[in-house]
């Protein structure tokens, strides 16, 4: 509950993910949009507003872009891990 109220999000749309990630990656991602699914919600409504104002507080960077670099970063490092344990290994 504490992240869904500090950031006032519950999540992020798979097209939020891929434009922020491919402000980072030097290949981009690419993607198509299909049909909706039968499950699929056609709206949600919420507003962080009165949280923000009672603590006086504000997100001081752009989250998901920080979640998408991190995660990217955490990627490059495994990689160049688990080649570096290939390479040694054999």
């Amino acid at each position: 509950m504490k992240n869904i109220l500090a950031t006032g999000s519950v999540g992020f749309l798979v097209k939020e993910i891929i434009d922020n990630s491919n402000k980072i990656l030097t290949k981009k991602i690419k993607f198509k949009f299909g049909p909706r699914r039968p499950a699929d919600i056609k709206l949600v409504l919420a507003n962080s507003d009165r949280f923000n104002q009672t603590l006086n507080w504000k997100l001081k960077f752009n989250i998901l872009q920080h979640m998408c670099k991190k995660a990217y970063t955490w990627g490059k490092k495994s990689v160049i891990k688990n080649l570096n344990f290939l390479i040694n290994f054999f």
